[in-house]
């Protein structure tokens, strides 16, 4: 997941990383360790505010991100994708019910189907 958010949030600061995944900071300093050893992220200080550590992926990063992002889509090909029809808009509503009730639990605001389908 790391991979994923920073393909599509470069640079993105460490705590918001933190905060996206509902990790603690030292957890996400772990992750990040590990994708820096692994030559997949690297992590600078942010120029404007020495209080503020930015990620960012590296071309390695980039190649693991699109690796893992090709297998999961053929997870769900071979899943999900399957399914007819009508049984993947009721896994979608049955989906869109269970994440209301998860984001109710963790105090997040989120809008219902409708709305998100109108913007």
């Amino acid at each position: 997941m790391s991979l994923r958010l920073l393909a599509t949030g470069e640079g993105m600061s460490q705590s918001d990383l933190a905060d996206t995944l509902h990790l603690s900071r030292p957890r996400v300093t772990r992750i990040l360790q590990g994708l820096e050893k692994a030559g997949a992220v690297r992590r600078e200080v942010d120029p404007d505010d020495q209080r503020i550590t930015r990620v960012f992926l590296t071309a390695e990063g980039r190649r693991q991100e699109l690796e893992n992002r090709a297998a999961f889509e053929e997870y769900i090909n071979q899943t999900i994708g399957k399914l007819s029809d009508q049984d993947k808009l009721e896994l979608t509503r049955l989906l869109d019910e269970v994440s209301g009730h998860i984001a109710e639990l963790v105090g997040l605001d989120v809008p219902d189907r409708e709305t998100r389908a109108a913007s």
